[in-house]
């Protein structure tokens, strides 16, 4: 049977490391074309080269400027030919109490991990129903299944990509395009780097390999999954919030990322 990305062309936001890099690198070894976007360019270039022969568009673009999704689509539209699959990677985290919180930061965050994936899917979605085929891989996270105190705004907006994604999977079946969120829970990226996670080596402990969160995304598209969560501890985290009063999971959810 053949494999189900060879020849496709592929977006790829937030593809110059972690996740991003990890579905970009399988996809490339299974034949795919991509257009990859991230703001650093050396990283991009870096990629672009290692993963040779393969077809590589590498877009360098903030996603968090008011026009840049709507461009970073029509940019990568013409280099593909056309966008069989895009996968919404690109985010930033932030810790930190609500209050406290720069409003320059927020406004970024929810420009990239909300307008971003929300404006790229609308601008992707139309055209794949018209053609009766296409795929959408939204990338969220553990965090979007319960309350996350010192992390509020990244999990509210993690929540808010579970929810569209689920939405779009319904709203879409039977029009060819499969709609599929992933939702990790702790991974080896770069994510704990930045957004004041000052105890890094903490937070990374017990974390899955990106290879294997990028894996599971894939294939929950082959299978055509609406939502995956990788590994059985995460996936039983993902539905305490069912059993437990939410009073309950946000106090615990406090307890530990505190």
């Amino acid at each position: 049977m053949s494999d189900p990305f060879t020849g496709q062309g592929v977006l790829i936001t937030g593809a110059s490391s972690g996740i991003g890099e990890a579905i970009a690198r399988q996809l490339a070894a299974r034949g795919a074309h991509l257009a990859l976007v991230a703001r650093r360019r050396h990283r991009l270039l870096e990629l672009a080269k290692a993963l040779a022969p393969a077809v590589v568009e590498p877009i360098v673009a903030d996603l968090r400027e008011p026009e840049a999704p709507s461009r970073v689509y029509a940019d990568a539209a013409a280099r593909l030919g056309q966008v069989d699959g895009l996968v919404n990677n690109a985010g930033v985290g932030q810790y930190g109490r609500f209050d406290r919180a720069s409003a320059a930061w927020t406004d970024g965050l929810i420009r990239l991990n909300v307008l971003g994936v929300v404006t790229l899917a609308h601008l992707a979605a139309a055209p794949m129903a018209d053609r009766g085929r296409g795929w959408i891989l939204n990338v969220a996270s553990l965090a979007a299944f319960q309350p996350t105190p010192w992390m509020g705004i990244y999990g509210a907006s993690k929540a808010f990509v579970l929810s569209l994604s689920e939405s779009m999977a319904v709203e879409l079946a039977g029009s060819g395009v499969r709609v599929c969120c992933l939702c990790p829970g702790r991974t080896r990226t770069e994510f704990f780097e930045h957004g004041g996670y000052r105890r890094r080596n903490r937070w990374l402990g017990g974390a899955m390999p990106a290879e294997v969160v990028a894996r599971a995304g894939l294939a929950g598209v082959a299978r055509g999954k609406a939502v995956v969560v990788p590994g059985a501890v995460n996936t039983l985290t993902s539905v305490l919030h069912r059993v437990l009063p939410r009073s309950v999971v946000a106090a615990v959810s406090a307890r530990v990322l505190r």
